[in-house]
C-alpha cells in the first residue's frame, strides 16, 4: 500500500474543504454580531494541514488500488468531521472540540442531530456552514471528490465501489467522472427548485437557502423554530 497516494488525494480534499469554509464568510463580514474569526481560523488550519500534506506526498504515478481507496474513504470521512468542526470549535457556542466534531459529523453524515439546545444562538455564518455540511453530505463527500479530483484515474472506480458498495459500478466505469458531475448538476437543480418553493412559501432568502440545503441533503435541520408553524413550509 502506497500511503503517499492516499496522502496526496487527502491533501487536495483538505484544501477544497478549507476553501468551502470561506463561503459563509461574507455573512460574517457584513453581518452584525457575526464574527469572522472562527471561519478564518478554521480555513487557515485546514488549508495549512492540506498544504503540508501535499508537500510531503508526491503526485501518484499510478492509480489507486482497492486497499488504498478503502483507506481513503475512511480518512476522508474522519477528516471531514475533525476539520469540518473547526468553525464551530473556534466559536464561543461549543464548549468542547468533541461537541464541535459531533455537530460537523452529524451534518456531513446527514444525521441531523445537534448538541445545541437552541440552534438560533448561532450567527448566520455558522448557521450556513451547518446547513451547507448537510447539503454536501447528502450527495456524498467522496462522490464530490471523484468529480473534482480526476487524478484518481481508474482508481476512482475503486473509490466509488468503496463508498457505494451496492451500486452497479461496472456500468459507470468508463464515465465515472462525467457521471459524478451529472449527478451534481441534478442536485444543484433540485436545490434551486426547492429554494424557489420555500421563498414562495414565505421564507426569506437566507432561511430558504439553509432549509434547501438541509432538506435536499436529508439532514432535516431547522434554522428557526417558528418556521414549523408556517403552513406553507410544513
Amino acid at each position: 500500500m502506497r500511503l503517499t497516494n492516499v496522502g496526496y488525494v487527502l491533501a487536495q480534499f483538505l484544501l477544497v474543504l478549507g476553501g468551502a469554509m470561506l463561503l459563509p464568510l461574507p455573512l460574517a463580514i457584513w453581518g452584525t454580531n457575526d464574527p469572522s474569526g472562527p471561519l478564518l481560523w478554521a480555513c487557515a488550519a485546514t488549508c495549512a494541514c492540506g498544504a503540508a500534506l501535499l508537500a510531503a506526498c508526491p503526485r501518484p504515478r499510478a492509480d489507486l488500488v482497492v486497499r488504498e481507496a478503502l483507506l481513503l474513504v475512511v480518512v476522508v470521512w474522519l477528516s471531514t468531521g475533525f476539520f469540518g468542526g473547526l468553525p464551530f470549535y473556534f466559536s464561543p457556542y461549543f464548549s468542547s472540540y468533541t461537541d464541535a466534531v459531533f455537530e460537523a459529523a452529524s451534518g456531513f453524515t446527514t444525521t441531523g442531530a445537534t448538541i445545541l439546545a437552541d440552534v438560533e444562538v448561532l450567527p448566520r455564518s455558522l448557521q450556513l456552514w451547518r446547513h451547507f455540511s448537510h447539503w454536501m453530505g447528502g450527495m456524498g463527500i467522496v462522490l464530490l471528490g471523484i468529480a473534482v479530483l480526476p487524478l484518481l484515474g481508474t482508481g476512482g472506480m475503486h473509490l466509488y465501489r468503496a463508498e457505494f458498495s451496492g451500486a452497479k459500478s461496472e456500468k459507470l466505469k468508463p464515465r465515472i467522472t462525467a457521471t459524478a458531475i451529472a449527478l451534481w448538476k441534478i442536485y444543484f437543480a433540485l436545490t434551486f427548485v426547492l429554494y424557489v418553493l420555500l421563498r414562495l412559501a414565505g421564507m426569506d432568502v437566507f432561511d430558504a437557502v439553509c432549509h434547501a440545503f438541509s432538506t435536499l441533503g436529508t439532514g432535516g435541520s431547522d434554522a428557526r423554530r417558528q418556521h414549523r408553524s408556517v403552513p406553507g413550509v410544513r
